[in-house]
């Protein structure tokens, strides 16, 4: 989910089951994606062995990406809202989220049901630059004065660790995330100019 629509050159590939840049778009992709996950919940006459084990379905692992979380949550709440119940079994039916927004505004959604669970879970973090009046983001962990890439590195297993992450272009550019094939009721020939990609199932 990309909101102000600043990772479409890099929001492109074989890999791409998804792209969303307004609410609409947002509703579909995670109505598609919620279905898809719950199908592989195990069920009441689900085999005692499947109930076992945390691979009793089969296909690619899922990486949710949301850049800019904060402006994505409306007064009617958040689009993530109808994977809340699944966070809490994503390793168990590969769905994997990155929530990344400014610190600014934080202690005011501390309560919004996704982020929350995000909280409750222990999920780790990496807490940049920011205003330490908005209290602590992760695990405790304020954010600070910082210069840009360094941060601290929180997991609920560990102490809190600084680290300085980099970025470097792609080797090669990327395509048009909507470049594979149109999303239904989508003339193919439109799909070029369509800010939507499609939906489809990623590859392995």
């Amino acid at each position: 989910m990309d909101y102000r629509r600043s990772l479409t050159e890099v929001a492109g590939g074989p890999h791409l089951a998804g792209y969303a840049c307004n609410a609409g778009m947002a509703a579909y992709v995670v109505g598609w994606l919620g279905a898809l996950l719950a199908e592989r919940l195990p069920s009441a006459t689900s085999a005692g062995g499947r109930l076992l084990a945390r691979d009793g379905w089969s296909g690619p692992r899922y990486v949710l990406l949301v850049d800019d979380y904060d402006l994505t949550v409306t007064s009617t709440g958040s689009p993530l809202a109808p994977l809340v119940d699944l966070l809490g079994q994503g390793r168990d039916v590969g769905l994997h989220l990155i929530l990344a927004r400014p610190v600014g505004g934080t202690a005011r959604s501390s309560f919004e049901p996704v982020f929350q669970r995000v909280r409750e879970l222990g999920t780790p973090g990496l807490v940049l630059h920011g205003d330490p009046q908005e209290g602590p983001v992760l695990g405790g962990r304020r954010a600070g004065p910082q210069p840009p890439g360094r941060g601290y590195l929180v997991r609920p297993d560990g102490p809190d660790t600084l680290v300085q992450v980099a970025w470097a272009p792609p080797s090669a550019p990327a395509g048009n995330p909507a470049s594979a094939e149109a999303l239904p009721g989508l003339p193919a020939e439109d799909v070029a100019h369509s800010p939507a990609a499609p939906l489809k199932r990623a590859r392995r």
